[in-house]
């Protein structure tokens, strides 16, 4: 089943918010009920009656879903408040596995630091990418002395979203180095321990930018 089962949360997304959450209280052939998790003082979902709220959740083989729905009524339950939201067709909610990241070819600012040698230490390069995924990133990059196939690296990610400047913290691993017929080498990072919520953000970005080049072709 895709959908997200009662007392599971759910991160919110609505335009121009982030770090929104809620619980899963019922569900209806047509509606599912949404407790807001943060308070009316902080965020007041009556304003919002009407616009399209994206949730991202987890099913139960660990694919991260990805579903938007229009609001359809703001109800309240003691203090807290219930967002209705319109039951979004199956077909429609985006499943992603673990290991079958999308990867698109965008272009993002990156700080890459590695340990030179115990004399010289650590070292802060900046490149752009030419691909990412929740994955892995690549991108293009003068021969460099301390990206070596194997060395363990520190990134800070600069993702440009509707909302503002995204910064990730990430570290990952050079598993590729592509030299063969090229002026300029191709350095593959494979991310590791991403945490959950970095992984959404990128995930999400990836996705937004999958959609802009969809409108682009059509």
């Amino acid at each position: 089943m895709a959908y997200p089962s009662i007392g599971q949360i759910v991160d919110c997304e609505l335009y121009g918010t982030k770090g929104l959450q809620a619980t899963v209280i019922n569900e209806s052939e047509t509606q599912l009920y949404l407790r807001s998790r943060t308070s009316k003082d902080e965020f007041d979902w009556e304003t919002r009656l009407g616009e399209v709220l994206q949730i991202q959740f987890r099913s139960s083989s660990g694919a991260l879903c990805i579903a938007s729905s229009r609001i359809a009524a703001i109800e309240e339950d003691g203090a807290d408040d219930v967002i209705v939201i319109e039951r979004p067709h199956e077909e429609a909610i985006q499943k992603i596995q673990q290991r079958e990241y999308v990867r698109v070819g965008v272009s993002v600012e990156i700080q890459c630091t590695c340990l030179m040698n115990e004399n010289e230490g650590l070292r802060t390069i900046k490149a752009i990418t030419h691909d990412l995924s929740a994955g892995g990133l690549s991108f293009y990059l003068e021969d460099e002395p301390c990206l070596t196939l194997g060395t363990s690296v520190s990134l800070k990610l600069f993702l440009r979203t509707r909302d503002g400047l995204q910064m990730i913290d990430a570290q990952g691993d050079l598993v590729r180095i592509e030299q063969i017929g090229r002026a300029i080498p191709l350095y593959a990072v494979r991310l590791v321990d991403l945490k959950d919520k970095e992984q959404r953000q990128i995930l999400q970005f990836v996705y937004r930018k999958q959609l802009e080049g969809r409108g682009k072709k059509s």
